[in-house]
C-alpha cells in the first residue's frame, strides 16, 4: 500500500463504523502510543540485521511491516480528529471502497484495532 500525504482525502471503513466516511489525512500518527509501537517493532528487528541489511533497513521495515506502519491522524470536516488509523482502514477518496455513512459528529475515539 502507498503511504499517504498530508491533506489526502480518503474514506475510512475501520473498526469504528460510527466514523465510517470521508476524512483528510492530518498526517502520520505521532501519539505517544504509536511511538512505542514503533520502537518496540523497530529495535529489535534492526539490531538483528546485518550490517549491509542495516544500511537499506527502511526500504526492508516497509516491505515486511508497511501494513502496520505508519497508523494515521484522520480530520473530520467538523475538526474531530482519529488517531491511531491503519493504513489498511482507509482508501484514497475516488476509488473502490466499502460502502460508507458520513463521518460522525461525536468525540474523537482511538483506532482500536490491535496495538
Amino acid at each position: 500500500m502507498k503511504p499517504l500525504t498530508p491533506g489526502a482525502v480518503v474514506v475510512y471503513y475501520g473498526s469504528l463504523p460510527d466514523q465510517y466516511g470521508t476524512w483528510t489525512v492530518v498526517g502520520p500518527c505521532g501519539c505517544e502510543r504509536c511511538d512505542e509501537a514503533f520502537d518496540q517493532v523497530w529495535e529489535p528487528w534492526y539490531w538483528s540485521l546485518t550490517r549491509r541489511d542495516q544500511a537499506r533497513a527502511g526500504a526492508l521495515f516497509d516491505r515486511q511491516y508497511g501494513h502496520l506502519f505508519p497508523r494515521y491522524e484522520l480530520a473530520g470536516e467538523n475538526g474531530e480528529r482519529l488517531l491511531c488509523v491503519r493504513r489498511s482502514s482507509i482508501t484514497p477518496a475516488g476509488t473502490d471502497a466499502p460502502p460508507s455513512a458520513p463521518a460522525s459528529t461525536t468525540t474523537p475515539s482511538l483506532e482500536r484495532e490491535g496495538a
